[in-house]
């Protein structure tokens, strides 16, 4: 029976909306599987940039203490996923008092869970790469890549672009994928399908906001 019930790890992180939390198998590492949490937005509305982690079986919140590297600049309703037991954080916003208005981020960062040492992702392939957006999704998918679609730009306008990025190459491509392609959306979920062992075959995302919003789920192959 698949049931609710609520956790009470303790120390609990700050309040916050607009994090990101992705699940890391750190076991060979840290004996535990992690759930690694980043950034977002204070209840007294301030960006942050720290890093919370809860120890799923020890059902313990901790904040490592940072290695060398400053890490990203505080953000929320920013993109993340993990491969293996790195952590890539993709866009956010800030809001800028001195313009009076939203800074949206291009930079992706990496977060070894092994050190808690943060890095910039400078894209090789001639530095090609997603433009600046939030609410942007993401999902890792089999041979270490990373599937980033959706969002809104620097412009406030809604996306429908697919980027994959492959982390053993540093290489940001943008997929042109065929068949009936969705509604540009942001603030969507996204899910790959498929029966372990046997690896994903298609990416499911649906919802999210457009000029109305969408109520439809639309599958994309990504191992055909």
């Amino acid at each position: 029976m698949i049931r609710w019930r609520k956790d009470d790890s303790q120390p609990l992180p700050a309040a916050r909306i607009g994090h990101v939390a992705v699940a890391v198998d750190a076991r060979a590492v840290w004996g535990e599987e992690l759930v690694v949490v980043h950034g977002g937005i204070s209840e007294d509305k301030r960006a942050l940039r720290d890093v919370a982690v809860l120890e799923v079986g020890g059902r313990h919140w901790i904040k490592p203490a940072p290695a060398s590297g400053a890490g990203p600049p505080a953000r929320a309703f920013h993109a993340a996923a993990a491969v293996g037991r790195v952590l890539y954080v993709f866009g956010g916003h800030v809001y800028v008092t001195e313009k009076a208005g939203l800074h949206k981020f291009d930079d992706t960062w990496t977060l070894d869970t092994d050190t808690w040492e943060w890095k910039a992702l400078e894209a090789a392939g001639g530095g090609i790469k997603p433009a600046a957006r939030d609410f942007a999704k993401m999902a890792t998918l089999p041979g270490g890549k990373i599937l980033l679609y959706g969002g809104v730009d620097a412009q406030d306008r809604r996306l429908d672009d697919t980027w994959l990025l492959d982390t053993s190459k540093r290489v940001w491509m943008e997929v042109k994928a065929g068949g009936a392609r969705p509604k540009a959306r942001t603030g969507h979920g996204i899910a790959l399908l498929g029966a372990p062992p046997a690896p994903p075959r298609d990416l499911l995302t649906g919802g999210g906001e457009e000029v109305s919003k969408p109520d439809s789920a639309v599958a994309l192959g990504v191992l055909r």
